[in-house]
Parts: C-alpha cells; structure tokens; sequence
C-alpha cells in the first residue's frame, strides 16, 4: 500500500507540472478478482498523456501513453507428481503502455491497454517469509470500460494481463478484474 501511496504523489507531482494540463491524466485502481487467489493488496497508480485523437468507426478514439506501478498479492498453488505445494507471490512491478480510448457516448468509452511490465515477484509459501526471488519482463494487457463522471473524472473497470516468473522455469499467466477511478489534468 505503501508503493501505491508513493507512486500516486510523484505520479500527481508530474502531472501538475506540464504546460498543456488537459492533455495529463492520473489514476489509480484495486484488483478483485483474477484466475489466482487474491491474497492481499492488490493495486496500480498511473500517469498518461493524450497523444492525440482519430476517427474509428464514425468514433472519436483517444491514443494515449501510460507509465504505471503495480503491486498484486495471489496464491499460485503447483501440483507435482501427487503433491500440491501452496505458495505465495508478492509481486510489485512497472509498465509502460500504449492505451486507446474508443468514445462509444459522450460518457461511455471503451479502453485499452498494450505494452510491456517488469515485475519481480517474492515467492514463499502462505504465512512465511519468502523463499525465492524473480524477475521477468512481460507484455501486459487489458481491455475495459470507463464512465465519465464529469469532463475530467471517469470511472473505470477493466480486465488486465500479464506473466509473473514463480519459479527458474514457472511462469504463470496472471489475469486480475480491476476497478478504479482516473482524473484529467
């Protein structure tokens, strides 16, 4: 919670620094749900910028670039040769990402995001400190939809992607439902 807290300031210090304000955007959002226990706090905070608009199917699409930290807490439990073995990731990471916008309404869009996270996990089992420590970079990526509250504030809720390294040859596909809030500068 703490890396959210952190990266949430500096990420707000950036964006209030830019000349063209309208262009900056700040969120952050939890996770709820995934393919994997959630077992503790699960979050990002990012900072975009509005690269510029075009026409889609008759629809305004809004390109943007997103900087991103996350953290995530899930059980990823192995089975072998009869035997399941529990284990813990906590894993904290960082993402860079090209992330459309298609304006479906004046308040309704569909959003998404591509791009490629570093993230490195701490493994161990449930309740004890960490056995193990990997790094990976992967892609990441998401699709969703945002609700726009006012001109600068949406709401927004998406499904993301992205691997976590577990083991020296253990990857896992990790998939998490998140829900958050975005406000324009």
């Amino acid at each position: 919670m703490k890396l959210l807290v952190a990266g949430m300031i500096a990420l707000g210090a950036c964006g209030c620094a830019s000349a063209d304000d309208q262009a900056w955007y700040a969120g952050f959002d939890v996770g709820t749900g995934g393919n994997h226990t959630q077992v503790g706090g699960n979050g990002r905070v990012y900072l975009g910028y509005q690269l510029g608009t075009a026409q889609l199917l008759g629809m305004e699409l809004v390109n943007a670039a997103e900087a991103q930290l996350y953290k995530m807490r899930f059980r990823a439990d192995r089975s072998s040769h009869g035997y399941t073995f529990q284990r813990e990731a906590r894993v904290v990471g960082a993402a860079l990402a090209w992330a459309p916008m298609l304006k479906v309404t004046d308040r309704v869009a569909l959003a998404g995001r591509v791009g490629v996270a570093y993230n490195h996990a701490d493994v161990g089992r449930p309740g004890s400190e960490p056995g193990g420590s990997y790094a990976k970079v992967a892609p990441l990526t998401s699709l969703g939809a945002s609700y726009a509250l006012s001109e600068n504030v949406r709401l927004r809720a998406d499904v993301g992607y992205t691997q976590v390294k577990l083991g020296v040859r253990d990857n896992v596909d990790h998939t998490m439902v998140s829900t958050g809030v975005s406000v324009g500068f």
